[in-house]
């Protein structure tokens, strides 16, 4: 109707707005200080300026360019530019040289975010919208609006965040790893806490470890994957799941609708036969998370009125059977299920080496 207006954003959408356009600015104003800033963070720790998988891609933004542009404290080649002489974050110079450039909100989230380390939380109670967090080096409980982050995370996991206090009664997760760890770690974490200190680590003891913290989590990240976990921290356990589908059309609609694509994303997929018949489609199984982004679950192949699937743990094929029974009820039917532990799959490989 002519006259009327767009409901006002909540708090949570006006911080997460403030927060993308303060990275925004922070990136480009970096991007054009001397000294090949981002570079030089991004090999200090081990990481890629260019991620090349999705999961890289979600924590260089996610947790990279947080730690970056907050907590990094830059060198320089020769003399500092000005404003940067006194060993600050570049987001805390920024906020000298440029305050009257930022909003109220975006120089109270460089305020406050400055002050709040990266900390190691197990998950306790979630909500539609809140996630109770308990912050393993502080020993305290944080309850934080991450409705993004309730879809995809289970009690007792960990999550290695920043959480930030934008409001008196509102906290935020700024920065978030893209994948949780499995809460059987905590004791590892616990025990790396006290052999700083034997009790909870005050704010400026864990703000001044924040190099270890952000190690350990990569470390963790790695010893999951050598250890024999997938991205959900589930025993990798390969899947291959065949099924028959009673109609092929129906089953070309499940396929778009489990790329999380569409019915017109996967017609470079489908290869058709001289009749006109398909022969093959080939595509992956995506599952999107609350924020828009698309998780890759595993594979999918549907040749004639056979459907198989890749997948690599019990809890995906698990999932993806549920997927199907919705999406084609009694239309889909299992008839094998093979499994593949890693050991033996890494057996298989050296032997055909």
């Amino acid at each position: 109707m002519l006259g009327d207006h767009p409901p006002p954003p909540s708090s949570a959408e006006r911080w997460n707005a403030a927060w993308s356009r303060l990275l925004r600015r922070l990136v480009l104003v970096a991007s054009e200080l001397p000294g090949n800033l981002l570079e030089r963070a991004a090999h200090e720790h081990g990481l890629s300026a260019a991620p090349a998988t999705q999961e890289e891609r979600d924590d260089h933004a996610a947790l990279f360019l947080p730690w970056f542009l907050f907590t990094w404290t830059p060198t320089w080649p020769g003399e500092p530019p000005p404003g940067h002489e006194d060993g600050s974050s570049l987001a805390e110079s920024h906020l000298v040289l440029h305050e009257e450039e930022l909003d109220e909100d975006e120089r109270l989230l460089i305020e406050r975010t400055v002050l709040e380390p990266f900390s190691f939380y197990r998950v306790g109670g979630l909500d539609e919208s809140h996630v109770e967090l308990r912050d393993l080096l502080r020993r305290r409980d944080r309850r934080v609006l991450a409705p993004e982050l309730v879809a995809r995370l289970e009690e007792g996991q960990l999550l290695f965040a920043r959480i930030v206090d934008v409001e008196d009664d509102l906290s935020l997760a700024l920065a978030c790893a893209s994948q949780a760890l499995p809460g059987e770690l905590s004791r590892r974490i616990l025990e790396t806490a006290a052999a700083l200190t034997p009790g909870a680590l005050e704010d400026d003891e864990l703000e001044a470890d924040q190099d270890r913290w952000i190690s350990l989590h990569r470390q963790l990240r790695h010893e999951l994957t050598e250890a024999g976990m997938n991205s959900d921290g589930d025993p990798l356990v390969l899947h291959h799941l065949t099924f028959e589908v009673t109609d092929t059309d129906d089953a070309i609609e499940a396929l778009a609708s489990l790329t999380a694509r569409g019915p017109d994303e996967i017609e470079d997929a489908l290869e058709w036969d001289e009749h006109g018949e398909l022969a093959r489609a080939a595509v992956p199984w995506n599952r999107v998370d609350a924020e828009g982004r698309l998780q890759p679950r595993g594979q999918l192949e549907l040749k004639g009125r056979r459907l198989t699937a890749e997948v690599d743990s019990a809890s995906r094929a698990d999932e993806l059977r549920a997927a199907l029974h919705v999406l084609l009820g009694e239309d889909c039917r299992e008839v094998d299920c093979t499994r593949t532990h890693l050991a033996e799959f890494t057996r298989q490989l050296e032997d055909a080496d």
